[in-house]
């Protein structure tokens, strides 16, 4: 979960209270639902602080330190003060109730007064049992004055005053886009009023600025075309060279195809060209069957007569 943190230093410095020889003050954070205390005392009470001259201040410069972290502003810390001091019974009675508000603005050494006030008596009967007693009127639960709720049938005057110096410090308040101002005051400068000079002057700077300005954009524009040109050319000497490649390949399957398609010539009703080797086969058999046909066979051979026969009854009986 994304929170802020919120860290608050500082002091209760002095008081200014009349009518009281001595003084303390009780005071206490109150915050929303959504401010957690990690580190820290919420609330606390300060030393007993007398003075012997009614011309001076309660000096205190009790020390403040205390951490929160939220998710949202809603319900930002306020500090409910209560003084109180002795009477001449030695009784202790309030002597002013006082709230302020965290300073919202960050930095060092924020001063801060609060003003005090004591309830009065609402009734006559009040009065009289505040006369008697010596005790002024007290509220039951002081951070109902951090609250807007029932402050308005509270009847108050005035009693001093108490000042308090801060040191505030925060942390993600950017991240969750919310922008705590610094609590430096504003240095005003007085601007001295323009001439006519002056905003001649003005107008020529803004003439030349706005022509280097398109002379520089006309510079980058012809650069670029002359860029996209080279890149054109390539391109297109790249693509030549792919069609005249596709056109050659083309060329040579028509060629081929033609030569298997072409039918034969009547020159070429004879057998096709063989081998060297089956030419000189064939040739053999062409030479031996002339032979064979040129030869007689046994039945055209010359008879020989019986005489001549060597088992003939002539040769017997010449024998």
């Amino acid at each position: 979960m994304s929170v802020f943190l919120l860290s608050i230093k500082g002091q209760i410095e002095r008081a200014t209270i009349p009518d009281c020889p001595e003084l303390f003050v009780k005071y206490q954070f109150v915050y929303g639902d959504d401010w957690i205390v990690t580190t820290g005392i919420e609330e606390g009470i300060t030393q007993i602080c007398k003075r012997y001259d009614p011309g001076q201040d309660f000096v205190f410069n009790f020390p403040l330190d205390v951490t929160f972290k939220s998710t949202n502003p809603r319900g930002w810390p306020q500090l409910v003060l209560c003084t109180y001091g002795r009477d001449t019974w030695g009784q202790e009675i309030i002597r002013g109730y006082g709230v302020c508000f965290i300073p919202v603005s960050l930095g060092s050494n924020i001063k801060k007064m609060v003003g005090m006030f004591v309830p009065e008596a609402s009734n006559t009967a009040s009065k009289l049992s505040t006369l008697f007693s010596g005790r002024p009127p007290e509220l039951y639960d002081p951070r109902i004055l951090s609250r807007n709720r029932g402050r308005e049938v509270l009847r108050t005057s005035s009693k001093g005053c108490l000042h308090l110096v801060f040191n505030i410090i925060s942390k993600d308040t950017q991240r969750l886009a919310y922008n705590l101002a610094s609590s430096e005051k504003a240095i005003t400068v007085q601007v001295p009023e323009r001439t006519q000079q002056d905003e001649q002057r003005q107008r020529a700077d803004r003439q030349s600025i706005s022509s280097v300005t398109s002379q520089f954009n006309a510079m980058t524009a012809n650069k670029n075309d002359r860029g996209n040109g080279v890149q054109t050319a390539d391109r297109i000497r790249n693509e030549d060279g792919r069609r005249q490649s596709r056109q050659s390949r083309r060329g040579e399957q028509e060629n081929s195809s033609q030569e298997q398609s072409r039918p034969l010539s009547p020159s070429s009703n004879s057998q096709p060209a063989l081998s060297p080797r089956v030419t000189v086969v064939r040739r053999l058999q062409e030479e031996r069957q002339e032979s064979e046909a040129s030869t007689p066979g046994p039945s055209a051979a010359p008879r020989r007569r019986n005489s001549e026969m060597p088992g003939s009854a002539r040769s017997k009986s010449q024998y």
